[in-house]
């Protein structure tokens, strides 16, 4: 668990994480925005520093498939630009 006030770990193994998603009006267009914060012991950082190219090459692609999917619905008229 997290302590309130600072959004840290309370013990020595404990991680948390959040990943927001946000669709907003950008030059005419819907742009998709992705935001993630974690917090973890300092004791794993190796850890995530090793894991961080799988997860930028794993959300890459998946916000990629996503784009390629809106872009054909929106061409076939399927979905509207916010």
């Amino acid at each position: 668990s997290a302590d309130p006030a600072t959004g840290r770990p309370t013990s020595d193994l404990s991680t948390n994480a959040s990943w927001q998603w946000l669709l907003e009006p950008h030059r005419g267009a819907t742009q998709l925005v992705s935001r993630q914060r974690l917090t973890y012991p300092r004791m794993l950082a190796p850890l995530w520093a090793a894991l961080q190219p799988v997860t930028f090459a794993m959300e890459r692609k998946m916000l990629l498939g996503i784009k390629t999917r809106a872009e054909a619905m929106a061409q076939a008229g399927t979905i509207s630009q916010l």
